[in-house]
Parts: C-alpha cells; structure tokens; sequence
C-alpha cells in the first residue's frame, strides 16, 4: 500500500513538472504559488505547475506520513499530534 501511494504522487509530482517546459508555463505555474511549510523538501521541484486539488493532496500527504505511527511522550504532546490530525 505504501509503495503504491509513493508511486502515485511521484507520478503526479514529475509529469506537471514536464508538461512546464517553457519559461512562459513555469513563470506562469510560479506567480501565484506558495508551497506551505508541511510539504516535504523532495516535493518542492514541481510542486506549483500542480493543480491546486494535487497541491492539497500532497501537502496533506506530507502531513499524514509525517505524523504516522507517531506515540505521543506526554499529554502536551498528544494534543499537538490530535490537532494537526484534526485538520
């Protein structure tokens, strides 16, 4: 299961990033993107030639395998792990 969500979003990373060839489509994928904090550096080339809905997926993604398996040490921390769970 895990090698084929990996496979997945490697394949929705790099074809955006082929299809962005010429300066005029990367300036334009560029212009109005922001990559949020949560989406792993190895996700970063490409990121915005994405469409928005694929953007979301992986940064969620990114969040949800950052967080997997993870056991909270103390209260404080369960809260932290639940709240970025929640959203």
């Amino acid at each position: 299961m895990r090698a084929r969500r990996a496979l997945a979003l490697a394949v929705l990373l790099i074809l955006p990033g082929l299809a962005a060839t010429t300066p005029a489509a990367a300036a334009q994928a560029k212009a109005g993107c922001v990559i949020p904090a949560e989406v792993d550096p190895e996700h970063h080339a490409g990121f915005c030639a994405l469409l928005q809905e694929i953007r979301a997926f992986v940064a969620r993604q990114d969040v949800c395998s950052h967080f997997a398996g993870e056991e909270a040490d103390d209260a404080a921390r369960r809260r932290e792990l639940e709240k970025a769970m929640a959203k």
